[in-house]
């Protein structure tokens, strides 16, 4: 049995996403691999370590596209691949 306590139940979600860093920068856009997905947030695999409170602007995971996000954990699961934990804004 699972002892996390989230608002909504998550789903294992296996997509590509884009998303845009925040404030915006003129990189580029940058990819990541979802892992699992809420009404209320994410986690995503990426080569881009994301500090606690950054955030970001979803751009391809629907029904996420286009909404922020904000860092909520981060935990490097080997050299220069990271899995990042989002709640998802409003």
């Amino acid at each position: 049995m699972n002892s996390e306590k989230r608002k909504h139940l998550r789903y294992d979600f296996s997509r590509p996403v884009a998303y845009d860093m925040q404030p915006h920068t003129n990189a580029d856009v940058l990819i990541g691999l979802t892992s699992d997905i809420s009404n209320s947030g994410l986690s995503i695999c990426t080569d881009h370590l994301l500090e606690n409170g950054q955030e970001i602007i979803l751009k391809s995971v629907l029904p996420l596209s286009g909404r922020a996000a904000v860092v909520r954990w981060s935990q490097e699961v080997r050299e220069g691949l990271f899995k990042i934990g989002f709640e998802v804004k409003g």
